[in-house]
């Protein structure tokens, strides 16, 4: 698990993902819109067409979903930095 932890460390400095912001463990943004998108696309497990997170246009509606939970259950974090970097949960 620390391996897997300093590897995605490594992966983001490389690309140039601010320290601060870790989608991938539980940091106030990243931690909490990553548990979102998560139940987000478990919602919708049980329709027809449900989510798949390899498309862009499903990850689009999972981020959009989760962003607007997660803005009414904590107001006070820094919904700027989620957005610049949603790319990093996708």
């Amino acid at each position: 698990m620390k391996h897997q932890i300093n590897e995605i460390k490594r992966m983001q400095q490389l690309a140039g993902i601010n320290e601060a912001f870790n989608p991938f463990l539980d940091t106030d943004e990243g931690g909490y819109m990553r548990e979102y998108i998560d139940d987000v696309v478990e919602d919708y497990m049980g329709e027809p067409e449900s989510l798949n997170l390899e498309y862009r246009d499903d990850f689009n509606i999972a981020f959009d979903e989760a962003l607007k939970r997660l803005k009414q259950d904590h107001p006070e974090l820094d919904f700027e930095a989620i957005i610049k970097n949603k790319e990093s949960f996708f």
